[in-house]
């Protein structure tokens, strides 16, 4: 690609903070801002690191290729691992929210890797994150369910998020939804609970103390 300049298909703006979904292959986003000291990466692994099988598919390939996988002495609890890939470098999560690369996961593991991922976010004091659609391709995680998280990991941290995605191969994955169509459906999601989350934000905002 030319320069940093990523293919931005859909943004819009949260609070003063923004939520964009970005066009482009994670493989070529890693080396462009990896040396941002305020970025983190993230995305979802199984528990069983030794197994051949895990990180063997999608975009867990190529945080394999760039970061290798979590060591055992890198996992803060049984659902996030951290790894600190150098001095002034940017921070990679490890999302736990299955026990084997072959099951898939369940909405509690799901969320309680939301959960501490925006605890320890907040407390390293990253200002972006840069993640997958987690859970999304190929685990069969709704994608109401990512949009709900990203919207309140966003709300927050405050942080500007990047969510990472391109057309990979085969149909089957997003849900059997061609790749254009789960991109609308990010967004439409993203945007609804946006907007819910606001609302409540509001109507707590304005209880009389």
């Amino acid at each position: 690609t030319s320069g940093s300049h990523h293919h931005v298909v859909r943004s819009f703006l949260l609070s003063s903070q923004t939520i964009v979904i970005v066009n482009e292959d994670m493989n070529e986003v890693i080396p462009k801002v990896r040396d941002c000291k305020y970025t983190a990466f993230a995305h979802c692994v199984s528990a069983d690191t030794s197994s051949e099988g895990n990180m063997s598919a999608g975009v867990a390939v190529v945080f394999k290729h760039h970061f290798g996988k979590p060591l055992a002495s890198e996992f803060l609890n049984n659902y996030l691992a951290y790894h600190n890939t150098g001095e002034g470098q940017a921070g990679v999560y490890s999302l736990v929210t299955k026990k084997k690369y072959f099951h898939k996961p369940t909405r509690k593991a799901y969320e309680m890797a939301f959960k501490h991922l925006m605890c320890d976010f907040k407390e390293r004091g990253f200002k972006r994150l840069i993640c997958s659609p987690m859970g999304c391709v190929r685990d069969q995680i709704p994608i109401e369910l990512f949009a709900l998280k990203i919207v309140l990991f966003q709300r927050h941290t405050e942080a500007s998020v990047y969510v990472v995605t391109y057309d990979e191969q085969p149909k089957r994955l997003y849900g059997g939804l061609p790749h254009s169509e789960f991109l609308h459906e990010l967004t439409h999601q993203i945007k609804i609970h946006d907007s819910l989350t606001l609302k409540l934000e509001l109507t707590n905002n304005n209880n009389v103390n």
